[in-house]
């Protein structure tokens, strides 16, 4: 089957998309990804099979008209025009839209063409579009207003012909909340490839920078809500205790300026370090080379519902998790024993007492970085939960044959 994904962003990198597609095509469909380029990318090109076509957008001119997606309709313009183009050229068989934004676009072209929709929510999006920080200012909430995230959420989880979610809880609310019916609905957690937990290599420059050290990373997207302004100035306090202390953030984002800032004005340039954007293998690398893994999201409406990637990541390599005091997080780290759970906004104190403990217990460290790996080996890992979604597509591709 040839199935059109659409993304609206650059790729790479988009670690789940990769995967999704990756797998797809191991069993025989034939994907091409239509996603953005700001400039620096090839038009066209094959990666890791698949067939990978980007439109071009400034960035500049994509932030003005993404903000706006469901006030005025540019965006939405720019994206049909040249998806209906390459539908019909490629002879695409089913859409498939990652994320909510161009849902909408994505259900019209299916209707037009007669091919089937799947959307694919990576998060409870209307919740958390909602509560960024750019959609609080005056004008933002303005926009908030006339956007209606909540409205639209529901219609197209209704509109489309099956929708993946990423954790049991996201999808109990599309049940209750939104009335979609449960029985197009499949469940395809983010969890780590096979290879992602034997890193082959472990490049000169990751081993020189985390060597010697006590290493707590974080690996993950990069803004307000992640809650890494909570963590930062706590890190003084654990240098106190722990010397060779080290704070790793792998990672890009909109909010990476504000917590260097941060990190000067407090004087932690020693202690911690901002390593950027990585490919899957140099993650890899850096989660073996430390010793505790962080996720230190605030809480805002619809986190609850979610166990993002980086703790699977952390749980495949065998470290031990500190993690948000939030409803699916602390259910499935204190089911594998494989962590402690905190609110990162209230209890700073706390957070620094638990890296000490880890630090000074080797034998804690260890028993519970196994008890992740085990759940990953076990029942969290991507052979397993990408299943759901091959056994979509081949049932889509059999109907389409019976039905030509």
């Amino acid at each position: 089957m040839r199935i059109g994904m659409i993304l609206d962003r650059e790729f790479p990198p988009d670690h789940r998309v990769e995967k999704e597609a990756k797998s797809l095509i191991k069993n025989g469909h034939e994907v091409h990804l239509f996603c953005f380029n700001h400039g620096h990318l090839k038009s066209e090109e094959t990666i890791n099979g698949i067939k990978v076509h980007r439109f071009f957008m400034s960035r500049q001119l994509f932030k003005k008209l993404y903000a706006l997606i469901n006030v005025f309709p540019l965006y939405n313009m720019f994206w049909k025009r040249r998806l209906m183009g390459q539908i019909k050229k490629y002879n695409i068989q089913a859409l498939h839209v990652h994320d909510l934004p161009l849902s909408h676009i994505a259900w019209q072209l299916s209707k037009k063409f007669g091919i089937p929709l799947v959307l694919d929510m990576h998060e409870d999006y209307a919740d958390w579009i909602e509560q960024t920080p750019h959609y609080n200012t005056l004008v933002g909430r303005i926009v908030k207003k006339l956007s209606r995230w909540k409205s639209y959420e529901k219609k197209h989880l209704q509109l489309a012909d099956y929708v993946i979610g990423v954790s049991p809880v996201l999808i109990d609310k599309m049940v209750k909340q939104y009335r979609v019916s449960r029985d197009k609905i499949i469940f395809v957690p983010n969890t780590p490839e096979p290879d992602f937990m034997t890193p082959d290599k472990i490049d000169e420059d990751i081993k020189k920078q985390l060597t010697g050290r006590f290493n707590v990373i974080y690996v993950g997207g990069i803004s307000y809500l992640r809650g890494l302004q909570k963590v930062i100035p706590h890190m003084r306090e654990v240098e106190k205790r722990i010397p060779e202390i080290q704070f790793i953030i792998v990672g890009d984002g909109t909010y990476l300026p504000e917590l260097k800032k941060l990190t000067k004005e407090l004087n932690l340039d020693h202690i911690v370090y901002f390593a950027g954007w990585e490919t899957v293998e140099r993650i890899a690398a850096y989660i073996k080379l430390s010793h505790v893994g962080i996720y230190p999201s605030l809480r805002y409406k619809g986190v609850d519902d979610k166990v993002p990637t980086k703790v699977f990541q952390y749980w495949a390599l065998g470290k031990p998790v500190i993690a948000p005091d939030f409803i699916l997080p602390r259910t499935m780290i204190a089911k594998h024993q494989s962590g402690f759970t905190i609110d990162f906004e209230k209890e700073g104190e706390k957070l620094v007492d638990l890296v000490e403990k880890l630090y000074r217990d080797e034998k804690l460290r260890e028993t519970m970085g196994e008890n992740g790996r085990r759940a990953i080996e076990e029942e969290w890992n991507w052979e397993k939960t990408v299943q759901p979604l091959i056994d979509l597509y081949d049932h889509l591709s059999k109907k389409r044959e019976e039905k030509h």
